[in-house]
């Protein structure tokens, strides 16, 4: 056996014995050895005509790869007994499906999780333990694929993933292509269509400014191979953001890209199961008359010119990262909490004592100004200098920005363009 394969066995055999929210396997069933992909999906107080309709377009798959299901049905120990009631009920009804599909269903019952863990994290997590667990049985650094028991997906779902693996062997973690379906609800789908311009917008400004980390992270639409996922520490345990925590960890190591193409289609139902998220900001409009918002493109303004910042650091022998921010006549307020609260200057300072390159140095610094800094820095802007303004507006100024001359009379036609653009960042 080569080194690699030792080093993968090692760390895949640490993180088992260390680090499952399960000491041991909770399937039993034997693999096939032509196993090609696991999906792995989170239940929580689902009904059975929601799963349905998820299982059966992956029985519509085009490809004959071979495939299975793993299903966590979870709740936490203080979930009101209705959802416990509804969760054995799912269990039930999926075990007489299974001989319905033409792929194994495998089904995990994760019921009574503690108080301050359980949510569609660890429901995650738990999920992926156990298939990261049925492929280090095989000996094979095998795909574990995360969606959402409300998601459907396209029928070349399965090949299009497998294909991208195999095209880009360099990369561990995948976003996939996410289109929300609309409801006939005319409410519901002006919502959705606010909230997913907000997430396609965050990610095309991104872009424009030349962040490195403009990817989406959705719950229901990303990939990881076995192996990075063991290495990588696994799944976060938390209530929500857990697809963002995760995804980020490979983005900020350039080991993560995407699939353009939307294959699945989260729903755009209403939730209050997580604090944040799709269907929580849903609720909220629905539930009240506060228009939906988004962050100001003058937020951004100060990160467009950051790489040639950053280039003309690197290659002069003096400190004159505040002068070339004054030079660019950034708002004081800004500069300030920039470079202080980030503590940007020490960390300019230690990314070019420890690099050779340019571009080593570059790669360094966003691996400190990462996503998580990002949020920081963008919500600081939000409370205390240019506050958050209505979606449709915040679209159009930054089309203003960009000067690519387009308005756009409402969101439903703002979103149909940016899901056009989102193709085409990679």
């Amino acid at each position: 056996m080569d080194k690699n394969k030792l080093k993968q066995k090692k760390v895949i055999n640490q993180y088992l014995e260390r680090r499952t929210y399960f000491d041991s396997p909770q399937i039993f069933d034997s693999p096939d050895s032509d196993l090609a992909m696991i999906i792995v999906i989170p239940a929580f107080n689902e009904t059975l005509e929601s799963v349905q309709e998820v299982l059966f377009s992956l029985v519509d798959q085009s490809a004959n790869y071979i495939f299975e299901v793993i299903i966590v049905i979870n709740h936490g120990i203080n979930d009101d007994e209705k959802i416990k009631f509804q969760n054995q009920k799912l269990f039930d009804c999926l075990e007489q499906l299974k001989s319905a599909l033409d792929f194994p269903l495998l089904l995990l019952r994760a019921f009574d999780l503690p108080r301050k863990k359980a949510g569609v994290g660890l429901a995650r997590k738990i999920g992926m333990d156990e298939a990261l667990r049925r492929w280090h049985s095989m000996d094979k650094n095998g795909l574990i694929i995360c969606l959402d028991a409300d998601s459907p997906v396209k029928h070349n779902y399965i090949e299009k993933i497998i294909d991208w693996f195999e095209k880009y062997q360099k990369l561990d973690a995948v976003s996939i292509g996410f289109e929300h379906k609309h409801p006939s609800d005319q409410n519901q789908k002006l919502a959705i269509i606010k909230y997913e311009l907000h997430l396609r917008y965050f990610i095309q400004i991104q872009a424009f400014v030349g962040l490195p980390f403009a990817i989406q992270t959705v719950g229901s639409a990303m990939g990881v191979r076995a192996y990075a996922y063991a290495q990588e520490g696994g799944m976060p345990v938390s209530k929500a953001g857990e697809d963002f925590y995760f995804l980020h960890k490979f983005i900020a190591k350039n080991k993560c890209g995407s699939i353009e193409e939307p294959l699945v289609f989260p729903s755009s139902r209403e939730s209050d199961r997580v604090p944040f998220g799709t269907g929580r900001a849903i609720g909220t409009m629905l539930s009240s008359n506060q228009i939906f918002s988004s962050y100001d493109p003058k937020s951004f303004i100060p990160l467009l010119n950051l790489s040639d910042l950053l280039d003309k650091y690197y290659h002069q022998n003096v400190n004159l990262f505040p002068n070339l921010l004054d030079s660019y006549n950034w708002n004081n307020h800004a500069i300030n909490y920039f470079i202080n609260e980030f503590m940007i200057q020490e960390k300019l300072n230690e990314c070019r004592e420890n690099a050779s390159s340019f571009e080593l140095f570059k790669k360094r610094f966003y691996q400190k100004f990462d996503a998580f800094i990002l949020m920081k820095y963008v919500h600081y802007m939000r409370d205390n200098i240019y506050f958050d303004k209505p979606i449709i507006t915040v679209v159009n100024e930054f089309e203003l920005l960009r000067e690519s001359g387009l308005t756009f009379k409402n969101e439903a036609s703002a979103l149909e363009h940016y899901r056009m653009l989102d193709a085409q960042i990679q």
